[in-house]
């Protein structure tokens, strides 16, 4: 309660929401373009020498998916594990979609760019299960960084992620509205 503070009601039904809703939006993805994806697209699995384009490593989830996931997955992934001002997550998310879709201009794709903001707006989905889990596991005492690191204090975990939360269910809103435009059953 005291990490996710003023936000604690807003996580618990916006998440609640969002995991009852996964079949639905399961079946949204499916009905989206699909393109061999990497499915752990982060900062940790790439790497970009000077002057060069990124090159992903990793690839043991890799498979078929909507276009557009792996770009979603870049702004929540990150910083849920800290890499970045959590309230910096809705500025980061128009970044990313704009030079993805810039991108696939640019190869000479000529889909529909809704369809490909569709699909990174539907990545919070992926994460439905991290508020329940941080709760369950609210008196852990380890280390809170990634692979084990020390990390940050337990509490401002929580108050980090509550930001990145919130912003992640406006971005889901955001995602139900266009997949009704678009004529999705959500």
């Amino acid at each position: 309660v005291e990490g996710f503070g003023r936000s604690l009601d807003r996580i618990r039904e916006g998440f609640a929401r969002l995991y009852a809703e996964i079949d639905r939006w399961r079946s949204v993805a499916v009905d989206l373009p699909q393109a061999p994806a990497h499915l752990d697209c982060w900062a940790n699995n790439a790497v970009i020498a000077e002057g060069r384009l990124p090159v992903l490593f990793d690839w043991s989830f890799c498979g078929l998916a909507p276009l557009g996931v792996d770009a979603g997955n870049l702004v929540p992934d990150g910083l849920l594990d800290h890499y970045g001002d959590p309230g910096s997550y809705a500025r980061l998310n128009r970044l990313v979609a704009d030079a993805y879709t810039s991108g696939l201009a640019d190869a000479g794709w000529n889909g529909c760019e809704d369809h490909v903001r569709l699909a990174m707006g539907t990545m919070p989905v992926k994460f439905a299960w991290l508020p329940a889990l941080m709760v369950a596991k609210a008196d852990w005492a380890g280390p809170t960084g990634y692979g084990g690191q020390k990390g940050l204090e337990h509490l401002e975990v929580f108050r980090r992620r509550a930001v990145v939360f919130e912003a992640m269910l406006d971005q889901v809103e955001q995602a139900r509205s266009l997949a009704r435009t678009l004529g999705f059953a959500i």
